[in-house]
């Protein structure tokens, strides 16, 4: 995944163009969802495809990184105020890791 990722990215920086950079990214989100629909803990997946530590994410929310982990292994459900602000961290769309029916 993250080489498709890279590819994805090297794609972008060789075209330039702003549709390009839109249809990649479509298509990049499509591909992770078909992924992220078989992966149970979405938070987890996206984190380490940035690489980042659990206190990366857990700073950049205003959280402790053990909340993040209770959250990660869904001993705790995530707060609909927090969600907004790991996505955005995240630099996702909501939908690809609370579903409606989460949301």
């Amino acid at each position: 995944m993250v080489r498709v990722n890279a590819r994805l990215n090297e794609a972008l920086t060789i075209l330039g163009h702003a549709r390009a950079s839109i249809f990649f990214e479509e298509i990049k989100y499509k591909i992770l969802e078909k992924i992220m629909s078989k992966k149970r803990n979405k938070i987890r997946f996206y984190r380490r495809l940035l690489d980042w530590t659990q206190v990366d994410l857990a700073e950049s929310v205003g959280i402790t990184q053990k909340v993040l982990s209770d959250y990660e292994r869904d001993i705790y459900k995530v707060p609909d105020d927090l969600k907004p602000k790991i996505t955005k961290a995240l630099g996702i769309p909501e939908k690809m890791i609370f579903p409606r029916s989460e949301a």
